[in-house]
């Protein structure tokens, strides 16, 4: 109370009820938290500590809350002197002084080892990888066993091409192909077709029946293209076997290929444009 001022000032001072660390405890390790507790909430506590005969540091952080305040640079074997400065919100102000000590740790020997623990679950199977390069080829598999025989072809041993010009007023309007198939000997109905070409170009093909004990039939040609002059011509034969309708209408009945044979022949009389 100043006797001389018209009036009173009073001030509420925090009050230190706890440190840590204690005032003159030991202390290990280069670095330690530090805590303060006031008899007031809401006060702010700042502290700076120097080893003896060194200058002071300033800690980091509020010492007067839950994450206390970080002290750093600490050297063993030195002792330290502490400052606690407490600042209310009317910014009254209180300091406690104290002092701690940083000792050498002393590690004790290795522990025995603990039980295993138990085994954990296995985990979810990861994605598949990319695939991988091809391998190398095999070698080449043994031969397979010989195929039945097939049945017989119808046996064609000739073919004879003839083309007869067709002309109107002394114009060629037509120069219409026949060809004459030759068996070498007489055998079942068959249906046959023939073609006459040059190279892989297709020019006159139709189609026939060989009768039965028949050994020559003859096929006209549809024209597919001009006749014109150059190499020999290829005719070639194809055909199959006529197999009787099936008495169950529920069966299938197969169809042999007959041989295929191939002849050169000069078309008779000469290609149109002689």
């Amino acid at each position: 109370m100043d006797d001389l001022s018209p009036g009173m000032t009073q001030a509420t001072l925090a009050i230190f009820k706890n440190t840590s660390p204690l005032s003159n405890e030991n202390v290990y390790g280069t670095s330690v938290v530090a805590w303060a507790d006031l008899d007031q909430a809401g006060s702010a506590v700042t502290l700076s500590y120097a080893p003896q005969g060194g200058g002071p540091q300033d800690a980091t952080g509020n010492a007067n809350s839950a994450a206390g305040a970080q002290v750093t640079g600490l050297v063993a074997g030195k002792r330290y002197s502490a400052s606690w400065v407490a600042r209310t919100p009317n910014n009254d102000i209180t300091t406690y002084l104290s002092g701690f000590n940083v000792q050498t740790a002393t590690i004790g020997p290795t522990g025995a080892t603990g039980a295993a623990g138990a085994a954990a679950a296995p985990g979810t199977n990861g994605p598949a990888g990319p695939a991988g390069a091809t391998g190398a080829r095999g070698p080449a598999g043994a031969p397979g066993a010989r195929g039945a025989q097939g049945p017989p072809g119808i046996g064609i041993s000739g073919l004879k091409v003839t083309r007869r010009l067709v002309r109107q007023r002394g114009k060629i309007t037509g120069t219409p192909c026949k060809a004459t198939l030759t068996q070498a000997a007489a055998g079942a109905r068959a249906r046959v077709a023939a073609r006459l070409q040059r190279a892989s170009t297709v020019y006159a093909m139709g189609r026939g029946v060989l009768k039965s004990r028949s050994r020559s039939t003859s096929v006209v040609l549809t024209q597919r293209r001009a006749l014109k002059r150059g190499p020999a011509m290829t005719g070639r034969v194809a055909g199959g076997i006529a197999a009787p309708a099936p008495a169950d209408p529920g069966v299938t009945v197969s169809r042999h290929r007959a041989l295929l044979i191939s002849r050169s022949v000069r078309a008779d009389p000469a290609p149109w444009g002689e």
